[in-house]
């Protein structure tokens, strides 16, 4: 029987080897050769509702705040909008007090407030309505609720705007004292709130989207002291950053005295806002009458969804329901970053996105614009589509931004504090007010978008590098969410990670 002989190789044949596998393994560790990432398939749980996120109650809190000295005594408010479940289910030891972003109000955050409560209940939500929205003139906005009739809200504040019979915006003049609205005014608005909450749940967890991130950053680094430091992370035991956090939006060391992009002016100074001689809120683009009939919509689509629009936002026949999504959608919008993923226009005709691709690089490049009717067909209409993509529930959308006691966005929004945000740098080393952000060690939670503002772990970067070390820090990016997904997708997987993440801020003492 033929037997195969065994090869051994000779002292130099191993010897070569050898050297070939040190070669390797060396230029392998000093990133010589091509190394792959491994990641793991992160798949994030729906949340498991104790009960109906529609069965949580809701009440407006009104309280007094800081007491800025050139402003009129009933506007020195802040409020919130608390959510907590039906009485008598649970005791609540935890408080979560969450800021909105960018334009927006106490229900921008409701839908997430809705799920963290629900699936929790022994947890409250306090979601801040900051205090240039006791500037707003809702009066026919809350007409339509109650009757159940959109026309009144939509006659107020479209078709009879700037009229006697309609919604009249503000002038600049009569609200100059919008320009000392700061960073300073809002933390210490917060601060009362924080404060309250501290007194009514032995854990108290402070959260944010986007700019709202940003905001309660900063909260965490504020000394509230006068003879005696009173830092803010001391009233806190844990920080939520919802997309959103200081070096991404805010913190940018803006040195100017105002803010210029290739000269043009986007913000004055603090003098000219302080002195009255530049107008302290936003006056074009997303002014108050812009912010009141986008409100307007929501309001459309929840009344009265299937119905005709109007008309004025969209050049063709579209239903209310389709007109929100057209203006919200992230396949739609100028921005998929902040749209939401909310369905797809039906029997429409559709054309290129340029401002989309051009925008958001990748994220715009599958993006279209409705044009028109499709040939054969009456109006545009709405459907959910595939529910795995479209995570927003466009109904339930436009039911949370269409509330009495509240809304959806922030019509006169202070460029003082926009200005204060952008000047400050993410270390606040030498910060008026404050302590460096390294002394922050209190447990933090950041969340991203694959879609959104913080679309990768380095958009956390910079903050988690200021912080101290040894500051408990974690973050993770849902994938395929856009911004406005993280707080307002159905089944949310943000309220999971979140709950996950609050069973072992527990084991950190404040």
């Amino acid at each position: 029987m033929y037997k195969q002989k065994t090869r051994i190789p000779s002292s130099r044949a191993l010897t070569s080897i050898s050297w070939l596998s040190v070669f390797i393994l060396i230029t392998a560790l000093n990133a010589c050769m091509p190394i792959p990432t491994v990641t793991p398939d992160m798949k994030h749980e729906s949340p498991q509702f104790m009960f109906d996120p529609d069965d949580v109650q809701l009440d407006f809190v009104s309280i007094q705040g800081y007491a800025e000295p050139h402003t009129p005594a009933q506007y020195n408010k802040t409020a919130y909008v608390r959510y907590v479940a039906p009485a008598g289910m649970a005791l609540t030891d935890t408080i979560f007090v969450l800021m909105p972003g960018l334009f927006s109000g106490g229900a921008g955050l409701d839908l997430l407030a809705r799920q963290l409560v629900a699936s929790r209940p022994g947890s409250e939500v306090w979601v801040i309505d900051r205090r240039a929205n006791l500037l707003e003139d809702r009066s026919a906005m809350i007409a339509s609720l109650e009757s159940g009739d959109p026309s009144i809200a939509f006659e107020y504040y479209v078709t009879n705007l700037n009229t006697e019979d309609g919604f009249q915006v503000l002038a600049p003049e009569e609200v100059a004292f919008m320009g000392y609205w700061g960073l300073d005014v809002h933390l210490r608005d917060l601060h009362e709130v924080v404060l309250r909450a501290e007194r009514a749940a032995d854990t108290v967890i402070l959260g944010g989207h986007s700019l709202g991130a940003s905001i309660v950053s900063y909260y965490s680094s504020y000394d509230f002291g006068v003879d005696t430091p009173d830092v803010g992370y001391t009233h806190i035991d844990g920080l939520l950053l919802y997309d959103g956090a200081l070096g991404r939006t805010g913190s940018f060391d803006w040195q100017d005295d105002n803010l210029r992009v290739y000269g043009i002016e986007l913000i004055a100074s603090q003098e000219q806002l302080e002195s009255g001689e530049a107008p302290p809120y936003i006056t074009e683009l997303f002014d108050p009458a812009t912010e009141a009939a986008e409100e307007v919509r929501a309001l459309l689509a929840y009344l009265a969804p299937t119905q005709l629009s109007p008309g004025g936002w969209v050049s063709y026949p579209a239903t209310n329901r389709a007109v929100l999504g057209i203006l919200g959608d992230d396949d739609y919008t100028p921005s998929p970053v902040f749209g939401a993923s909310m369905g797809v226009a039906v029997n429409a005709e559709f054309g290129g996105n340029l401002v989309a691709a051009l925008l958001d690089g990748r994220t715009g490049f599958s993006s279209r614009s409705v044009t028109g009717v499709k040939t054969g067909e009456l109006r545009v209409s709405w459907s959910a589509g595939d529910l795995q993509k479209e995570v927003v529930d466009i109904d339930a959308l436009a039911k949370s931004r269409s509330q009495t006691i509240s809304n959806y966005d922030e019509w006169y929004f202070p460029l003082r504090l926009g200005l204060d945000i952008i000047q400050l740098d993410v270390a606040l080393e030498s910060a008026e007010g404050f302590v460096p952000t390294r002394e922050v060690l209190t447990p933090t939670l950041a969340l991203g978008a694959e879609r959104g503002l913080c679309q990768d772990l380095e958009a956390f970067a910079a903050y988690r590098s200021a912080r101290g070390i040894g500051a408990p820090f974690a973050a993770l990016i849902l994938d395929g969410f856009t911004h406005v997904d993280v707080v307002s997708a159905r089944n949310n997987p943000a309220v999971t990670v979140t709950l996950q993440w609050l069973d072992q801020v527990a084991l950190y003492a404040r």
